[in-house]
């Protein structure tokens, strides 16, 4: 539950707009505060199934180089290498190979 009080629980994390919110909130990618605070300087507490951007916020390491700018700096796409391929069909004996030949582009 939230609320907006002058002084948070222990258990709460207290937004810049005064609002509390639980502290499992903060640094899950919601902006469960409406003002973003909940989301700010979340820098070594990602978990080791999250990538951590580069503005400290926590995504699933799923979200990573999906060319999605899921981090909001677009740090979760940089260093990415997107891989393509062209197929090439080959009859040997009446018989047709399909062989996709990976091509890396930066």
């Amino acid at each position: 539950q939230q609320s907006t009080a002058q002084f948070c629980s222990s258990f709460q994390f207290e937004c810049d707009n005064g609002r509390c919110i639980p502290d499992a909130f903060r640094c899950d990618t919601d902006n469960d505060c409406g003002d973003d605070s909940d989301e700010e300087n979340c820098a070594g507490r990602c978990s080791s199934f999250q990538f951590e951007c580069d503005n400290g916020r926590c995504i699933p390491d799923a979200f990573r180089c999906d060319t999605d700018n899921d981090c909001r700096d677009n740090s979760d796409e940089e260093g990415c290498l997107n891989i393509v391929g062209i197929a090439v069909g080959v009859s040997i004996a009446g018989i047709v190979l399909f062989i996709v030949i990976p091509i890396a582009i930066c």
